[in-house]
């Protein structure tokens, strides 16, 4: 049986409104769920990338406390209050009389930029950064042996001998880019740091003084590397018949090393010259991401008057929300554990923090950063421990930037004279 042929209208007929109504319908919803599911997966992504940078911010700002942390104190004293080997004319600036290793203040960051905290500190959050100032050689992992022969009262030379550490450092200096001797000990001896002496055989005591000037002169390999100290606080002289001080004639046996101070504190960089284009929020998103009011862990080295030495300030870790800092002690010399040592644990805000840092033998370090965008509706947080932060200018609805928190604590070893 043969199939009918079709006629010319018949085989001419398209699709009916209905069937064009649905397709439209059907392909525009297949649309709009691509659209949302390519949304949420860009801002996903979005976010994940945020909180990964977080993360190693974290991560950054932790290794570089940690590393000067264990310097404190490294050539240099545990405390100068109570150290027994201190040698003076009583003429001291307030720095360097109560210089010790490791100098923690609880809610320093706080004391020092409270308009800069305001987000940190908002009883939503409930955070009072620390701060902390360590003191130790911080550039330098050499004591270098005076050459000099002392003339007495008014001298402030101080010239070094052409040993061992100078060696080391002009063969670094060769391998860094060709560099001269000057290059390299130039950073080190930078003017108003402390230059500490110290007699390994003669019982001289901890003598400071504070550098004004340095200079290498002379052929290579016969140069001579000069130090001229601050006529303030002059060097205290030592008697023939005393063990304190600088004595007369050849100083064979006396080294010295190269003190700073180094503060890390919680601040805004926003006026900053330096990184205030770094931070600087976006006008158009500072609204909901609270940037205006983001704080950075900064390093800062100090002058002898306790002021920030310029050009030394470092951005550590961006967007940093909270620093905490613990301590372990070993007992007081003289005490009944002194011989039979046990280590005592002293938590975060705990006001023995503060107290007797020639007794802290390791710190615990609590650092938190947040994430730059809040990307969640509500706060969340277990046993004291915050995993997210509250934004001053909240959004409509997601008000919460993820935290990112990082322990550790760190051996001290030099507090401990090793």
């Amino acid at each position: 049986m043969m199939t009918p042929k079709r006629t010319h209208k018949e085989a001419a007929r398209g699709f009916t409104m209905i069937e064009l109504v649905v397709a439209l319908s059907a392909g525009l919803m297949v649309s709009m769920a691509a659209l949302v599911l390519s949304r949420n997966a860009t801002k996903f992504f979005q976010n994940e990338a945020r909180i990964s940078a977080t993360q190693l911010a974290a991560t950054l700002g932790m290794n570089r406390l940690t590393q000067d942390l264990q310097r404190a104190a490294f050539l240099s004293t545990r405390n100068n209050v109570t150290d027994p080997s201190l040698c003076t004319n009583g003429g001291l600036p307030p720095s360097l009389a109560g210089l010790a290793g490791l100098q923690i203040r609880i809610g320093g960051s706080v004391a020092e930029h409270p308009a800069d905290l305001a987000q940190s500190t908002d009883p939503q959050n409930g955070m009072r950064p620390d701060s902390v100032i360590i003191a130790g050689s911080m550039d330098a992992s050499e004591r270098f042996a005076v050459a000099w022969t002392f003339s007495g009262v008014g001298q402030r030379s101080v010239d070094l001998q052409l040993d061992g550490a100078i060696a080391r450092l002009r063969q670094l200096a060769t391998q860094n880019n060709n560099q001269s001797l000057s290059q390299i000990l130039t950073p080190i001896f930078r003017p108003k740091r402390f230059l500490r002496f110290v007699d390994d055989g003669r019982g001289q005591g901890n003598v400071w003084g504070i550098i004004e000037s340095f200079s290498v002169t002379g052929p290579v390999g016969a140069e001579t590397v000069r130090v001229v100290l601050q006529a303030d606080p002059a060097a205290p002289i030592k008697a023939q018949n005393t063990t304190c001080g600088i004595g007369e004639g050849a100083n064979i046996g006396i080294f010295v090393s190269v003190v700073s101070r180094v503060r890390y504190d919680l601040r805004s960089l926003k006026a900053d010259l330096n990184y205030g284009t770094l931070v600087a929020a976006d006008a158009t998103t500072v609204g909901v991401t609270g940037e205006d009011l983001r704080t950075e862990l900064v390093r800062v080295e100090l002058d002898p008057n306790d002021t920030e030495a310029p050009g030394t300030l470092e951005l550590v870790a961006e967007l940093t929300a909270d620093l905490k800092f613990g301590v372990t002690k070993a007992p007081a010399v003289g005490s009944a554990t002194a011989f039979d040592p046990v280590m005592v644990t002293f938590g975060f805000d705990d006001p023995a923090v503060e107290t007797t840092p020639e007794l802290v033998r390791a710190v615990q370090v609590r650092l938190s950063t947040r994430a730059r965008v809040p990307d969640r509706e509500n706060a969340l947080g277990a046993s004291g421990r915050q995993y997210r932060f509250a934004v001053l200018q909240p959004p409509i609805r997601e008000r919460f930037a993820r935290l990112r928190t990082l322990n550790a604590t760190v051996a001290l070893p030099n507090q401990a004279q090793f």
